[in-house]
């Protein structure tokens, strides 16, 4: 093998800049297509642009392991009274997992995508978040197994999203008039509008200090913390505080009763020990907490040295060392107290 790799591809620019710069670095480029919905827009355009950098072009359904894996599985555990991080269970149970089926399909040394974190494999493989603190998303990658990582090469860790735009932009004008692709990439009417699709419309209430103040559709369409839309007309700001979902109630108080001490994570995926203390960031972009780590029976049980806003079952915890920039793993949020 000399060095192959085979590249995520969804012909947006961040996987094309990932595509562009390994090939430029002497990489023989593979850009594979992972068909997750009928687009064929998105997949005639992957293909043209694999043509236009001269490198090889493959395209992989995955529609069928898609719907199952992510589709139904967030549809069940929204009826669980979870409120779903989709993005990474998509990269845990079919990106990752099908980007390394085809390194070893197609005899390649390496797998590579457009996400912008820092990866080591000096002795071990290590995960870093991203030189662009904004752009950042080892959040995402906390449930993917390390042996679906040991092989990757991140390019745009230690780059902006600044420099991959406005380089491609210089290189190719065409990059002006194309946007950025949503992190819901399945949903086309929007993502409560799938939800009520799946699940139905169920007419219910909205309550706060124990008094009906509005109606909703259907209590697992909102998530803790949430305030938009609410419908209400108090006079103070309210926020989703808790659900009933057999009741098919939903709670609504003052920001000040939606903040938590500690949370138990289930569905644990480590890419480092876990020591007795670290941080853990509780949805992307959020401020990471340092947090008492006490690890038992599976479950991680975190203890926040601060309170902290509208934990929500369903959503990811990421564990970070305590500098925090090397991502340790992380697990769903399964409670909170």
């Amino acid at each position: 093998m000399s060095n192959r790799v085979v590249v995520g591809f969804s012909g947006g620019i961040d996987s094309f800049y990932t595509a562009f710069s390994l090939k430029q670095q002497g990489f023989d480029v593979i850009c594979l297509y992972i068909k997750l919905f009928e687009n064929q827009e998105a997949l005639s355009r992957a293909s043209k642009l694999s043509d236009l950098l001269g490198v090889q072009f493959e395209s992989y359904d995955a529609q069928e392991l898609f719907k199952k894996n992510v589709i139904d599985k967030s549809i069940e555990m929204i009826f669980k009274g979870f409120t779903p991080n989709p993005c990474s269970i998509c990269n845990m149970k079919v990106k990752f997992k099908i980007l390394d089926k085809f390194r070893l399909d197609f005899k390649c040394d390496f797998i590579s995508t457009g996400h912008y974190v820092r990866i080591s494999h000096i002795e071990r493989t290590r995960v870093f978040r991203g030189l662009d603190g904004k752009k950042d998303q080892s959040y995402f990658l906390s449930l993917v197994p390390v042996e679906y990582l040991e092989r990757d090469i991140f390019p745009l860790g230690d780059i902006t999203k600044k420099h991959v735009t406005e380089a491609m932009q210089e290189k190719y004008s065409f990059w002006k008039d194309i946007h950025s692709s949503q992190d819901l990439c399945f949903v086309k009417k929007g993502y409560k509008d799938l939800i009520k699709e799946r699940c139905g419309i169920k007419s219910g209430k909205f309550i706060y200090k124990d008094k009906v103040v509005a109606n909703h559709s259907g209590s697992y369409l909102y998530t803790i913390g949430e305030s938009r839309g609410l419908g209400h007309k108090e006079p103070v700001k309210l926020y989703v505080q808790s659900q009933d979902h057999l009741a098919n109630i939903v709670y609504l108080n003052t920001k000040e009763f939606c903040y938590k001490n500690s949370v138990v994570i289930g569905y644990i995926n480590l890419l480092n020990e876990l020591p007795d203390r670290c941080l853990v960031q509780i949805r992307y972009q959020a401020k990471p907490v340092m947090c008492d780590i006490k690890f038992e029976a599976e479950k991680v049980y975190a203890s926040f040295h601060e309170k902290v806003f509208a934990p929500t079952p369903g959503q990811i915890a990421s564990f970070y060392a305590t500098d925090n920039k090397e991502l340790l793993g992380g697990g769903i949020i399964i409670g909170t107290d």
